[in-house]
């Protein structure tokens, strides 16, 4: 061969369906003086040869576009020419080929065995879709008598597979982990917790040297990879017959029993990248229903469930974590651990819904659980952190504050400078902040600063702690401070979340505020309508988020000097407050005390008493109203209760 080659010039020479190089290696041409000038064609499944330091250039033969497929398909249905088809059946074709993989070898076996057998395409996809073995071995030879390669996707990938465990057994669980969460952007941090790395770099080698990967990540980004939803079929389908999971579900509950710790660190890490790319694995998981025992759909569903809610998807969280609880509950010995987290984050869910007093309820059964079987101190410390949020939602904050303290010390004794800890302290803070309590409101926020920081500068509990520590830094009247704390913590949030996402509406609100109390009144109402019309699609109107950035506005407004429309927008906000029996409905009615002050000065100043004094009863009223409400909620000695009582006698 080499001889002959050397007499031509512009000679190519083949090597078809190569599976390694070293097959060809010591045949392949390498020196023009032995081999004269030409060119050389490798045709491979194993995507690993691109690698090789004598491949210049590789192509790779990839899914086709739907003008491709329909080209390839009719003219194997029609006979070479792509005119037989008649608008109805070109539409039908069309359809049919939208649900099969859009690779030249399907749509060609697809084409031939319609061809042959002129069965439906409903017919087609319907045993395509269940993997039958007769149905392949028709397949294969409809493409014998074709002279055609009679290799199909279904023997292509059950071999590979087959090649693959026979390299390493341990495979077998990797390959099942790969086969039932989505088979698009593989996390390779999830395979890397599973197996040890070594191992997971020796699998996707084989991976790719089968053709089985279809995408990775790009560079700088967090590694990933894809296989094609039929590779992942056929696979899922081969590994339950090998593995009899239909009847032995041991492997499923080792898999489940990982993916549940790996998301339950991932999740007390506060750890929203991984979050976004697991949910959409959690549920590709949960779709294998013919799988999953009621205890596997629990686990799993309350995992994704505790995403969601992370990710504030509260509808879809409330929803997959009531329909969790039920299937955990049917095996309440096993799963009370699991069913205690699942009423924990389902009470947090309430909360975030705005309906605390259910929240108080789940979280109170789910302190209950965790009290009865107390190895789980983190699961309490966690519980009684939230109870203490609820606490604080439904206005009582000295017993907030009790519950928070109390977490705190569980944090302190058993996970000192974890985040947990670092999330208790910030909660504690901003409970201290509402309290009035400003300097040991700054302390603790800056010990949760400092612990989140340690994890990185850009983590998202550094945005969210520096928007409580920029609202301290306001409220005792340090703008300056304020404002360049609150656009860090919005550059960081930012990051992590697109414009529409609550937590920017959060981090757009705190800094709204600022700007307004600066004077910065176009920034400022900017940024609240913002802030509004986010929270306002996320969560209706009424909820208590959206009603104190319409508060905020109203203040701006009043600031300005529109005292009209800041008091609608105040009123507003109020009515819904006092409806919904909300404590911080103090906060508008000293606000528009503070607006009828001013209203009677001007009018004094105008010289029109009656109507000043009008505006001073209006104004005396509204600060006794928010007295009464104080003096409910906070403790005795609240400066809160102090303030107000300074103001009305001051008025007078």
């Amino acid at each position: 061969m080499k001889k002959k080659l050397k007499l031509h010039s512009d000679w190519i020479l083949i090597f078809d369906n190569v599976e390694k190089f070293t097959d060809i290696q010591k045949y392949f041409p390498h020196d023009y003086n032995v081999w004269g000038r030409g060119k050389v064609i490798i045709t491979t499944r194993n995507s690993n040869l691109k690698n090789s330091h004598y491949i210049s250039h590789a192509i790779q033969v990839g899914e086709l576009n739907s003008a491709e497929k329909m080209q390839l398909f009719s003219k194997i249905m029609n006979n070479s020419t792509t005119t037989s088809f008649t608008s109805l059946q070109q539409k039908q074709a069309q359809k049919f080929l939208n649900s099969i993989p859009s690779f030249p070898l399907d749509i060609s076996v697809a084409a031939y065995y319609l061809k042959a057998t002129n069965i439906s395409y409903e017919k087609y996809l319907k045993n395509l879709n269940e993997y039958n073995k007769e149905f392949s071995n028709i397949h294969e030879n409809i493409l014998k008598e074709e002279n055609k390669n009679a290799k199909t996707r279904h023997s292509i990938i059950v071999l590979s597979l087959k090649n693959i465990l026979e390299v390493q057994k341990e495979f077998i669980d990797l390959l099942l982990l790969i086969s039932l969460i989505d088979s698009q952007n593989i996390p390779r941090f999830l395979l890397d917790s599973y197996k040890n790395s070594t191992k997971v770099d020796n699998f996707i080698y084989h991976l790719k040297k089968y053709s089985l990967i279809t995408n990775e990540s790009a560079p700088h980004s967090i590694p990933t990879f894809s296989i094609h939803r039929s590779t992942q079929a056929i696979s899922l389908s081969y590994l339950t017959k090998t593995m009899s999971l239909e009847k032995n579900d041991q492997y499923l509950k080792k898999l489940v029993k990982f993916l549940e710790h790996y998301i339950a660190d991932v999740i007390d890490k506060e750890d929203f990248s991984s979050m976004k790319i697991l949910a959409n694995h959690c549920e590709a998981f949960l779709n294998h229903t013919h799988l999953l025992t009621d205890t596997i759909k629990g686990s799993i569903g309350s995992a994704l469930g505790c995403i969601y809610y992370y990710l504030s998807y509260n509808t879809k969280a409330k929803y997959i974590l009531e329909e969790s609880l039920t299937n955990l509950n049917k095996n309440y010995g096993e799963n009370y651990n699991r069913i205690a987290r699942t009423l924990m984050y389902l009470g947090n869910v309430y909360r975030a819904l705005g309906d605390c007093q259910k929240a108080k309820d789940l979280l109170e059964q789910s302190l209950t659980i965790y009290n009865k079987h107390p190895k789980n101190h983190m699961g309490t410390a966690k519980s009684l952190g939230y109870l203490g949020i609820v606490y604080r939602g439904l206005g009582n904050y000295t017993k907030a504050k009790d519950l928070l303290e109390q977490s705190l010390g569980i944090y302190i004794k058993y996970s000192e400078n974890h985040i947990g800890h670092a999330w208790i302290l910030a909660h504690l803070g901003n409970t201290y902040m509402i309290l009035g309590d400003y300097k040991e409101a700054k302390n603790l926020l800056e010990q949760s600063l400092k612990i989140y920081k340690n994890y990185s500068e850009n983590y998202v509990g550094v945005s969210w702690v520096l928007g409580y520590l920029g609202n301290v830094y306001r409220e005792i009247g340090d703008y300056e401070k304020a404002k360049k704390i609150l656009e860090q913590s919005l550059i960081i949030c930012r990051k992590h979340f697109p414009e529409n996402h609550v937590y920017v509406a959060s981090s757009l609100a705190y800094l709204g505020r600022i700007y307004g109390e600066m004077g910065d009144y176009t920034k400022a109402k900017n940024l609240l309508k913002k802030s509004l019309a986010t929270y306002e699609d996320n969560y209706g109107k009424d909820h208590i988020e959206t009603i104190r950035v319409l508060e905020s506005l109203g203040q701006v407004y009043c600031l300005e000097g529109h005292f009209d429309k800041g008091e609608a927008l105040i009123k507003q906000a109020l009515q819904v407050l006092q409806l919904k029996k909300y404590s911080e409905s103090y906060i508008p009615l000293e606000n528009l005390a503070k607006l009828y002050i001013k209203k009677h000065t001007q009018m004094l100043n105008k010289g029109n008493e009656q109507q000043s004094q009008e505006f001073k009863e209006k104004a005396t009223a509204y600060l006794k109203q928010a007295l009464a409400i104080v003096r409910k909620s906070f403790p005795e000695n609240s400066w809160h209760i102090s303030r107000i009582q300074n103001e009305l006698k001051n008025f007078k």
